[in-house]
């Protein structure tokens, strides 16, 4: 009688929420997701205000800004990624080449992963969940930095949710239509980015284990498709771990990604390493290294929204995703690979994020739904307000990959002088606009736009920018160095060096011009 009564109960609390989700008012299915995309636009395209590309998207732009037949050798030898991204990249310069240009592929990118995210976390879960996961994806970070860098971290937070999705909808209708989707979506993931063949491995493998209670159902014809998919992305990932896996691991020193299972330390030490290194991942993932927020937030969130979808049939396996993509990368770690750090588990963000959201919106009892939803709207509330405050069109500090000439800027500060000038080369005018003192802004002319013009013409506005002055600081960041040593060793030839500050990613250069200098000799022997 008692497991009658329940079973009525749960009956009635399931046909409870068909009645309201088939009443959920208008705005709530179509007005609030079209307001989240454009809000993940809009943050996205504010923050390209006066933004200039940093180091690794100059080496990107230096990649792909070539003829397409050429992208794929020249990605193996300065990028060590596999080549889709590039060679994206390479047709999208039919469009232009301008620095805003190019960043709007990857704005487009990362909105079309919001939009994505939207659907999933509906199908998967519920249309609240899938708000809420499209919301943060929307706002965290380090989703709106990599929805700006030229460079294929935008792509592969995109892939991760494409697979994710097209997955869960093969095992909610297996079709050959949908398992081929799967297919493609997982090639063009191991394409992009090395490290998603392990996001890749870890949809599969806990894939493989939803399909073991299927044996006696399911048909063999598709038993064998999967097995024919699964060998094919085996290969796949074997011929990319040889031509770019490999390479990257050889060319790293080996205390940059030592490998620790080499020395076989004790399981508690292993353990120990686990933990800490995923907290960090996570996060990373959602608040990004420049403001560290609470990590025991999302992580807590994370394993709450583990404990309820496990609880239910939907989404019961999303938990498992992502403990096999972060064991998985871990392992990666443990023989030396450059994978379980920062941005290199990027891939595991939009499974976090559903967790997240889980956590926030579905209760682990219906007994439990009023208070729980009131719980979770306030937390959600402080976990996307934390998120929020670290943007820099808010907090006004810019991300960390651009900081790099901030110090520079303060020694220049301190030693600059009545008379002095300053030219600041194209990669740095955004963050010395935003550093430098009223003095030093006085003293500078900004190069805005640089890598489209003639190396004599560059010359011809440096002199102008520079003649009648004794003393010239010439100030970079974020380019590549063929860019940039043309005009530093034209002002060496005609002046004398005096000092050099050279950082990571940036530097600056103080010359005395007031005697002729054979200065080129003088680089020459400080190398």
């Amino acid at each position: 009688m008692a497991a009658a009564n329940l079973s009525t109960r749960q009956q009635h609390h399931s046909n409870r929420v068909k009645i309201h989700s088939a009443t959920r008012p208008a705005w709530l299915t179509t007005l609030v997701p079209i307001l989240i995309l454009w809000l993940a636009l809009g943050v996205r395209l504010i923050a390209l205000n006066d933004r200039n590309f940093w180091l690794d998207e100059s080496i990107e732009f230096n990649v792909a800004n070539r003829p397409l037949a050429q992208v794929v050798l020249a990605d193996q030898a300065a990028t060590h990624d596999p080549p889709l991204y590039s060679l994206l990249l390479n047709v999208w310069m039919n469009i232009g080449r301008e620095d805003f240009t190019l960043q709007c592929l990857s704005v487009f990118l990362s909105v079309l992963a919001v939009a994505i995210m939207l659907t999933l976390g509906r199908q998967a879960l519920s249309m609240t969940t899938g708000l809420v996961a499209g919301l943060i994806v929307a706002v965290a970070p380090r989703s709106v930095f990599f929805g700006l860098e030229v460079n294929q971290y935008g792509l592969v937070m995109l892939l991760a949710v494409l697979c994710l999705w097209r997955l869960e909808r093969y095992f909610q209708s297996p079709t050959r239509r949908h398992l081929a989707q799967f297919g493609i979506a997982s090639v063009a993931a191991m394409l992009t980015h090395y490290q998603l063949d392990l996001y890749v491995a870890a949809l599969v493998l806990i894939g493989t284990l939803r399909q073991l209670p299927r044996l006696r159902r399911q048909p063999p014809r598709q038993i064998i498709e999967w097995l024919g998919l699964l060998g094919g992305l085996v290969a796949i990932g074997a011929i990319l771990l040889f031509a770019y896996a490999l390479p990257q691991k050889a060319r790293l020193p080996s205390g940059f990604a030592p490998a620790f299972f080499a020395t076989a330390p004790p399981i508690r030490q292993i353990m120990e390493l686990l933990l800490t290194q995923t907290v960090n991942i996570l996060r990373f993932v959602f608040y990004g290294n420049e403001q560290p927020g609470p990590a025991w937030l999302p992580i807590g969130l994370i394993a709450i929204g583990g404990g309820v979808t496990f609880g239910r049939g939907r989404g019961r396996w999303l938990g498992l995703y992502l403990i096999a993509a972060l064991l998985i990368g871990f392992a990666a770690s443990g023989f030396g690979f450059l994978i379980f750090d920062g941005r290199y588990v990027w891939y595991v963000f939009p499974v976090a994020t559903l967790l997240v959201a889980t956590a926030l919106t579905l209760a682990p009892r219906p007994m439990w739904q009023s208070v729980w939803s009131s719980g979770g709207r306030v937390i959600g509330v402080v976990l996307v307000g934390l998120l929020v405050v670290r943007l820099p069109v808010i907090s006004n500090v810019p991300f960390a990959e651009t900081e790099h000439l901030g110090d520079i800027i303060r020694q220049v500060d301190a030693q600059i002088q009545a008379d002095d000038v300053v030219y600041v080369y194209y990669g740095a005018s955004s963050q010395f606009t935003r550093y430098a003192s009223d003095t030093l802004k006085r003293a500078a002319t900004l190069e805005t736009w640089a890598r489209s013009r003639p190396t004599e013409i560059r010359q011809a506005n440096l002199w102008q920018a520079v003649s009648n002055h004794n003393r010239v600081w010439f100030l970079t960041a974020h380019v590549n160095l063929q860019d940039d040593v043309p005009l530093r060793d034209a002002l060496a030839s005609r002046c004398r060096p005096v000092e050099q500050i050279e950082l990571v990613g940036a530097a600056s250069y103080l010359f005395d011009c007031h005697l002729p200098w054979l200065g080129q000799m003088w680089f020459g022997n400080a190398r």
